[in-house]
């Protein structure tokens, strides 16, 4: 999340369609289903294998950023970038740790998580 401005997916495609399905929450005081509480989502079949273009932007000249190094985030409440400050990696180091093997590490996505869904592999070729 530190990353904003410098790593972007826009678009993951698939060669398959999701299923929409249907989801409402019970009432149990009423033992009907709560009002406002019909709505769908999509479930994608097991195995779909989606593929995008990840850009590392390794500059930004129009804010003065790059990619590795502290940026001037103006007045804030946090430390920003201050731990840059110790880290010694150059660009490629940094981008295999910080974004390669972040995304690597993601194991699920989305909702419904608890009932199993969402689970996914990352590879980056």
């Amino acid at each position: 999340m530190g990353l904003n401005g410098f790593v972007k997916v826009p678009f993951l495609y698939a060669d398959v369609s999701a299923m929409e399905l249907y989801s409402s929450r019970m009432d149990r005081a009423t033992k009907t289903i709560a009002h406002g509480t019909n709505r769908p989502y999509e479930l994608v079949p097991d195995n779909v294998a989606f593929t995008g273009i990840l850009t590392v932007l390794l500059e930004d000249t129009v804010l003065g950023w790059q990619i590795g190094k502290t940026r001037n985030l103006g007045e804030q409440r946090t430390k920003g970038d201050k731990w840059l400050e110790t880290e010694r990696k150059s660009q490629d180091e940094f981008i295999s740790t910080y974004v390669i093997e972040r995304l690597k590490a993601i194991k699920v996505l989305g909702g419904y998580k608890s009932k199993g869904f969402g689970k996914v592999e990352i590879s980056i070729p």
